[in-house]
């Protein structure tokens, strides 16, 4: 059917979410000192729809990283976090203590959020670079909440 992948492609396109994926949640673990539990990525041949992140997301509160790929390989990642993780994670880069909606508030805790993005987008061209042989570049991070 048009836009559907090809199997062989899919299984590639799954084992590379997989090495990346793993080593955002490692990077995220690193930071916050502690284990991260992640789900089985998901590969989609159409435009992702907030929606369908958000039904992912399994009836959490989450907020959504979205990255578009430029250059080497084209499309979008996109990491669905429960919004309890992406708090810990600025609270902690920041050192300030925040309700969520303070940090969407204040500048600093916003900038937080953007780095953070940064960091586990980085560590996900990274670890698909070093799987491929290929260097990859990212949009900047661009963030949704629901």
């Amino acid at each position: 059917t048009e836009g559907a992948l090809i199997p062989d492609v899919q299984d590639a396109l799954y084992e590379l979410c997989n090495a990346g994926t793993g080593t955002v949640s490692i990077t995220i673990g690193h930071l916050l000192n502690t284990r991260i539990t992640i789900s089985t990525p998901e590969v989609m041949s159409e435009e992702p729809e907030t929606l369908k992140l958000v039904d992912m997301a399994q009836d959490q509160e989450v907020v959504f990283f979205v990255m578009h790929m430029k250059e080497t390989m084209s499309g979008d990642v996109a990491f669905v976090l429960s919004k309890d993780l992406i708090l810990e994670a600025v609270c902690k880069m920041t050192q300030t203590s925040y309700t969520f909606d303070e940090m969407f508030r204040d500048e600093e805790g916003l900038s937080a959020l953007q780095e953070f993005g940064n960091i586990i987008g980085s560590a996900y061209v990274k670890a698909i670079g070093e799987y491929t042989g290929m260097r990859f570049f990212l949009s900047p991070v661009l963030v949704g909440l629901e």
